[in-house]
């Protein structure tokens, strides 16, 4: 999948194409497609998630697309990893060491923004992840899914969001979703908004 099919992200590729490229590939394809001057701040903010995305990622089959647009609220959503039948939501705090709730509710908001708005979203489970990289607090539990599958936000760290991810595969079922379909799906609101 080439980065260039998907307008809404400033990148995006199968796993196992993004496990095989350089960072500094994926780097520079985020920068080229940014729609801001990107300064040191964020360029490290990026390479820290890829790394820790590289190290995540391994074994798991699907789509990560970074920074996914949410036109709806004027925002991006940091990754977003399209794996079977589930869509993960995944927000980075770099270098944060304490949970805060304001960043558990970004999370959720995407999740929800997502599930009531992307059409490619409104059938799949939306399963968010807060990742304050330096956090010794781990919540890896699939808790309170709501009828619309959005579950409560897991958080981790930088060396349990792979194991995040598998609990939440095993854990969710459904067909699998065509990655470049969902990425390209129009935002409608659900019928119930």
């Amino acid at each position: 999948m080439s980065a260039s099919l998907v307008p809404v992200a400033y990148y995006a590729a199968s796993v196992a194409d993004f496990l095989g490229a350089t960072t500094e590939a994926i780097l520079g394809t985020l920068t080229a497609r940014s729609a801001f001057a990107v300064d040191s701040s964020q360029r490290d903010a990026w390479i820290g998630e890829i790394a820790i995305l590289k190290n995540a990622l391994v074994g798991i089959d699907g789509s990560v697309f970074l920074e996914f647009d949410v036109p709806r609220i004027g925002s991006r959503i940091d990754a977003v990893l399209v794996a079977g039948p589930s869509v993960f939501v995944i927000e980075f705090k770099v270098g944060e060491g304490r949970i805060h709730t304001q960043d558990i509710n970004q999370t959720w908001d995407y999740a929800l923004d997502l599930k009531n708005f992307h059409l490619g979203s409104h059938a799949a489970p939306i399963l968010p992840v807060l990742v304050a990289t330096e956090s010794r607090t781990c919540e890896l539990k699939l808790v309170d899914q709501a009828d619309d599958l959005v579950f409560r936000p897991m958080i981790c760290n930088a060396d349990t969001l792979g194991q995040a991810l598998r609990l939440g595969l095993t854990q969710v079922k459904g067909t699998a979703l065509d990655p470049l379909a969902w990425a390209q799906s129009p935002y409608r609101p659900t019928p119930t908004i």
